[in-house]
């Protein structure tokens, strides 16, 4: 993966993804692969601040997500740490790992169940 940005958008949403196209025009939109979005969560009482990733948009159908985004809602982009990059890459191999599995799971032949295949005329 080449291209990794850290981005804040205009809603306060901070996002992760690889840049596939980045317009000249600042009213363009910029695409991006892979996007997932950080959820921040601090625990005022014991003074810590823990870090979750997701997916950035949901039930999108391909295992590799392409979206558009609108550029006059990014407020500011930055390279990520190395640290926060290799995060990154780790959750989208993990991510691709479990669509896997679970296409595999789909698969599976019931023994109440005959699957046809899609593809063939039956």
């Amino acid at each position: 993966m080449k291209n990794i940005k850290q981005m804040v958008l205009s809603n306060g949403e901070e996002i992760i993804a690889e840049i596939l196209e980045w317009p000249d025009n600042p009213h363009g939109s910029a695409i991006l692969k892979n996007p997932i979005s950080i959820i921040t969560e601090e625990d005022y009482e014991q003074g810590t601040r823990m870090f979750n990733v997701r997916p950035f948009m949901s039930f999108q159908q391909s295992s590799n997500p392409v979206c558009t985004l609108n550029l006059q809602h990014v407020v500011t982009m930055a390279i990520p740490s190395p640290m926060i990059g290799k995060h990154y890459v780790g959750f989208i191999e993990a991510m691709h790992a479990q669509e896997q599995e679970e296409a595999e799971e789909e698969l599976e032949p019931n023994d109440n169940v005959i699957r046809f295949d899609p593809q063939k005329l039956h």
